[in-house]
């Protein structure tokens, strides 16, 4: 009778968690782009972390301290954010799923645009044009987003190494920790699912395990619409004059001891 009664409470917190993940990982996606400049819409002000000043987002990890605080904000007050269709019975609760426009009136008066506007403002430091500008997008993207089933993690495509462990880099094919580089950008995903050109399934799983060095080099070289648009695959990515001449370049740099323990480099020749 006792753990009868906690199993209801234990499967509230779980999904509660789960619910907490998903907004983080979403809210990841969206604005990843948009704090380093890189995001289509940013063209009239690409500006990065270090042109907005000393005390704006410049890495990662800062980047996800400010999500941690915009997902915990979100969750205190109680702001409704959508969830994936529910298609269990043959599709009828999906109805009117595709109807996920909004008007700039209703994604300005959306709780979640105060927030945006504010966490845009004080913690990534947009100025005021640029933080008007680009609230109600940003808000269209993460409620589309959160439209959007997540992959399942049975059937999603997985690579040949995971992340973080030694393996061989494929653009510089040294043996290195590795990281995953959607070869169509997280940002795009939205867009393209909308536009009907690629299922979220097939993007999450168009997986490249490049290790850091080349991974930025990708990045600082390409933006994301031409990521999604013409280099989308390994082989494409060679294409690029810049990324084949930074994999020669790389290919003669030093790699990791067989031994990884997170430190030593040897020379590959």
């Amino acid at each position: 009778m006792p753990s009868d009664a906690r199993g209801p409470s234990s499967q509230v917190v779980n999904d509660g968690e789960a619910r907490r993940a998903r907004i983080e990982d979403v809210l990841t996606s969206v604005l990843t782009p948009w704090a380093f400049g890189q995001h289509e819409d940013q063209k009239s002000h690409r500006r990065s972390g270090k042109e907005r000043g000393k005390d704006s987002v410049e890495t990662l990890e800062d980047l996800q301290e400010t999500i941690q605080y915009l997902t915990e904000e979100i969750v205190s007050q109680g702001v409704y954010l959508p969830s994936p269709p529910d298609t269990s019975d043959d599709g009828a609760n999906a109805a009117g799923a595709d109807d996920t426009s909004h008007t700039l009136q209703e994604l300005e008066s959306h709780p979640l645009h105060s927030l945006v506007l504010s966490t845009l403002k004080e913690l990534l430091l947009f100025d005021e044009a640029e933080a008007v500008s680009a609230a109600p997008t940003i808000v269209e993207e993460i409620l589309d987003s959160m439209r959007t089933p997540p992959p399942d993690p049975v059937t999603s495509a997985r690579p040949r190494h995971k992340k973080g462990t030694l393996g061989e880099c494929e653009i510089c094919e040294r043996m290195m920790p590795l990281t995953e580089h959607h070869l169509i950008p997280r940002s795009e995903h939205a867009k393209l699912s909308r536009q009907g050109t690629y299922t979220l399934d097939e993007m999450r799983s168009r997986l490249a395990m490049l290790c850091r060095p080349c991974h930025s080099a990708v990045h600082h070289m390409l933006p994301a619409d031409d990521l999604a648009s013409r280099f989308n695959t390994v082989e494409a990515l060679f294409e690029h004059e810049g990324v084949k001449k930074w994999g020669r370049y790389a290919s003669g740099l030093k790699e990791r001891q067989a031994g990884y323990e997170g430190i030593g480099l040897r020379s590959k020749r």
